[in-house]
């Protein structure tokens, strides 16, 4: 217990700082429980007004839903045009708008001067074979102390491994051998695919759609989903790049990129000392699949996405949606309000776990304790039901006896259900 005195006037903090273990402390005559690692605040050193274990937060389960603009007849299918990305040559072997070449590999940073993420590395075999890398900036280290002088790009070997038709190896290196450097991709730089208003529409193609092709430009139209709900266009299936939608730039996407399949559990507890491994969620899974796409984005009649894909992979899966709290919790202690909210344009239509006594458990798995109150589903229904946002007095006056005799106050428990209303 740590008090704290000012002209006559004290506040307290009870800190329990056993990661297990719940404590009762008697602090001038009144016994507070203080659950493990949390703290409890009582500004005049006798109300509890706050404790980092029993905080009145809702929490919001996310659902995200399919394109209410789709026809559900006739969902909207998404077609496709692509096109390759290379360099273009001129007609006497030049790369068009290379930067310069020279007889060794350079640092990626000091020929792009943060002009550009990409960086074409080229050089020739024979006189008429060019052989050519792209690099990308997405993902290299980029900040911590003299960053400056860290080295990014190709810097070799570079060798050529073949062999005579035998066991015996052939290797050639071209690490020497004269480079000529590209700054910045075609479709970008050059050409502005991405853009709404660009000029060169022509090149497109619609036949014989690659899937698992590096450097490879996509594009297609979609309806804007119906609502105000967020909108978020599923990438599952892609390799790694960068998406625009009219023209926008929403980000640079890699679902191919896998968290680790171990170290999941579906219990969480931060008690204790901090660690990397502690909680861990989604794994085997990408660190993020959708992305979102505001509304300001979006026009009332056809949108235009287009992707620039690096890696490989098909574009073929790709699907807008919405994102909805469909569910919501809340719990707090008696003495306080409960307040639980659906989006905006939406209203709470369910409510279905509500206990007023000691409730256990968390958020789509709560349970009924040992005793509870008999009336309080029935104010809480009438209350919100039917509304986009309700507050709840938690106290036995309002929600009726608990019956319950302990040394922790009552608390009230709820999980609900929104549903967005179309007008």
């Amino acid at each position: 217990a740590t008090i704290y005195t000012y002209q006559g006037k004290q506040a307290c903090f009870l800190g329990n700082a056993n990661w297990n273990t719940d404590f009762t402390v008697n602090l001038m005559g009144t016994n507070y429980k203080v659950p493990a690692w949390s703290v409890t605040i009582l500004p005049d050193c006798f109300t509890e007004v706050y404790s980092t274990a029993k905080i009145n937060n809702q929490i919001s389960i996310m659902e995200k839903l399919p394109n209410e603009a789709d026809d559900e007849k006739e969902p909207y299918e998404l077609k496709w045009l692509w096109r390759a990305e290379h360099p273009e040559h001129l007609k006497h072997g030049p790369v068009k708008g290379s930067v310069m070449s020279a007889n060794k590999l350079l640092d990626q940073k000091v020929v792009t001067n943060d002009t550009s993420d990409y960086l074409w590395y080229m050089t020739r075999l024979k006189p008429r074979d060019m052989f050519s890398m792209l690099l990308s900036m997405a993902s290299m280290l980029n900040y911590g102390a003299r960053f400056d002088e860290v080295d990014v790009g190709i810097h070799g070997p570079v060798k050529l491994i073949g062999d005579k038709g035998s066991k015996e190896e052939v290797v050639k290196d071209l690490s020497g051998n004269k480079w000529t450097y590209k700054v910045g991709l075609e479709g970008i730089e050059e050409k502005g695919l991405q853009k709404v208003d660009s000029r060169h529409s022509s090149g497109w193609k619609t036949y014989n759609l690659p899937s698992n092709r590096l450097f490879v430009w996509y594009k297609t139209t979609f309806k804007a989903p119906l609502g105000t709900d967020p909108v978020v266009v599923d990438l599952m299936g892609l390799g790694k790049g960068t998406a625009w939608v009219n023209g926008h730039n929403i980000g640079r996407y890699w679902p191919a990129y896998l968290a680790d399949q171990d170290g999941c559990s579906i219990s969480c507890d931060y008690r204790g000392t901090y660690g990397s491994n502690k909680c861990l969620t989604n794994c085997g899974n990408p660190t993020q699949r959708w992305y979102h796409i505001p509304r300001s984005y979006l026009r009332d009649d056809d949108n235009l996405l287009v992707l620039f894909e690096e890696f490989g992979g098909t574009p073929l899966n790709v699907k807008f949606q919405t994102v909805s709290p469909v569910t919501i919790c809340g719990n707090t202690y008696e003495g306080n309000a409960l307040e639980l909210s659906c989006q905006a344009g939406s209203l709470i239509s369910e409510v279905r776990f509500l206990s007023f006594g000691n409730p256990k458990g968390s958020c789509g798995a709560y349970e009924k304790g040992t005793c509870e109150a008999s009336n309080a589903a029935s104010f809480i229904k009438k209350a919100c039901l039917g509304k986009e946002s309700c507050s709840i007095e938690v106290s036995e006056n309002v929600l009726g006896p608990t019956g319950c005799h302990m040394t922790e106050k009552n608390m009230l428990a709820i999980e609900a259900v929104c549903h967005q209303q179309f007008y």
